[in-house]
């Protein structure tokens, strides 16, 4: 129930922003949306780890996956806010 009161929350907010995205398509806008939201649900305090040229559009799903999952699961603790970020690294340009 509560995932499905935020995704309404969240297309609400979308439509009076006039933001329209389909992040199921890969894209650099659809990247930067999903690695600010991440770094802003995760805490991420150094924001240049988030920065879209350093992840390649080939690793989109991998990171579509994490961002669904973050948003799905809510709440992290912080040793499940240390895994994602080990993952954002494993999946950066090298």
């Amino acid at each position: 129930m509560a995932l499905i009161l935020y995704v309404i929350i969240d297309l609400c907010y979308r439509e009076i922003r006039g933001v329209h995205m389909d992040l199921d398509k890969p894209s650099k806008d659809n990247l930067k949306f999903i690695l600010n939201e991440l770094a802003d649900h995760l805490t991420i305090a150094n924001r240049a780890i988030m920065d879209p040229d350093d992840y390649d559009l080939n690793k989109y799903e991998d990171l579509k996956f994490m961002y669904d999952v973050v948003k799905q699961k809510g709440q992290l603790s912080v040793s499940e806010s240390q895994a994602f970020v080990e993952e954002l690294r494993a999946v950066r340009k090298n």
